[in-house]
């Protein structure tokens, strides 16, 4: 990052939280960019990092998928040895690993059973803990219904409002 700002597009809110969470259009563009569009798009995936700003979170880069990855056209499974190399090197950039993303072949996805069992399993045993773990779904739609925003606090989940967003929130010097 060579700014001390980062345009945010959209905006993900949760009524019981005072916080929010922003996405950076650069981690926006690469969930885009591996949306199923086709019959046999099979899914994909990869790690999400970010800061914490005044007002929340703002996620600003995304990685994946990797080529040793599991893939199906209803399932993802992350390279651990790749994800554990990106985590790595993000955390040298100033970035705190948030959790994980994939991608549905669904218009506006929704998270499966077990998309909730991964998740709450990640959360448990993750050796790269996050206090706010965050897992997004990308769908076929590039509008804010196409992403799905979850977090998990005391192993219950909570599915995040997704919204355009103008504002450009400060980054940490």
């Amino acid at each position: 990052m060579t700014s001390n700002s980062a345009s945010t597009v959209w905006r993900a809110s949760h009524p019981d939280f005072p916080d929010d969470i922003r996405f950076a259009l650069e981690a926006l563009s690469h969930l885009q960019a591996h949306r199923q569009t086709g019959w046999f798009a099979k899914e994909a995936g990869g790690q999400l990092f970010g800061l914490a700003v005044d007002t929340g979170l703002l996620v600003v880069a995304a990685s994946g998928p990797y080529p040793r990855d599991a893939r199906t056209r209803t399932s993802y499974r992350s390279n651990p040895d790749a994800a554990a190399r990106e985590i790595k090197k993000m955390r040298e950039r100033g970035l705190f690993y948030l959790d994980e993303w994939h991608t549905h072949p669904e218009l506006h996805p929704h998270p499966s059973g077990s998309d909730v069992d991964a998740f709450m399993r990640l959360v448990q045993n993750s050796r790269f803990a996050t206090a706010v773990p965050v897992l997004v779904i990308q769908g076929q739609a590039c509008s804010p219904k196409g992403l799905a925003v979850l977090t998990c606090e005391n192993r219950r989940l909570f599915p995040w409002q997704v919204a355009d967003s103008s504002s450009t929130p400060a980054l940490p010097a």
